[in-house]
């Protein structure tokens, strides 16, 4: 029997929303924070539901940015490979590394 295809793709990396100013309700800027917004939107024509995990400075938040779940999970500037396994170790359905600096 094959499994059923999962629903969730959920997106690992260090920046999309402005966490390094508490302004989440927008993309923080460069070309990471471009290429997350349209992989995004593919995943979502696709019919799949994606979901965005990323690092932030000041703490911790859950909202979501035209359509999609976005989840800042706080870090230690010395431990952010274990801010990248936590993230990993929460995330649903498939998963996508798309930058660690």
């Amino acid at each position: 029997m094959s499994e059923a295809a999962p629903s969730t793709v959920t997106i690992l990396t260090h920046s999309y929303l402005d966490g390094y100013t508490q302004s989440i309700s927008r993309p923080f800027g460069g070309g990471l924070e471009r290429y997350v917004h349209a992989l995004c939107q593919v995943i979502s024509q696709m019919g799949l539901c994606p979901v965005v995990y990323q690092l932030s400075y000041f703490g911790a938040f859950d909202t979501v940015y035209e359509g999609v779940r976005v989840r800042g999970w706080t870090y230690d500037t010395e431990k952010i490979a274990a801010a990248f396994e936590e993230m990993a170790g929460a995330a649903e359905g498939l998963i996508i590394y798309g930058s660690c600096i």
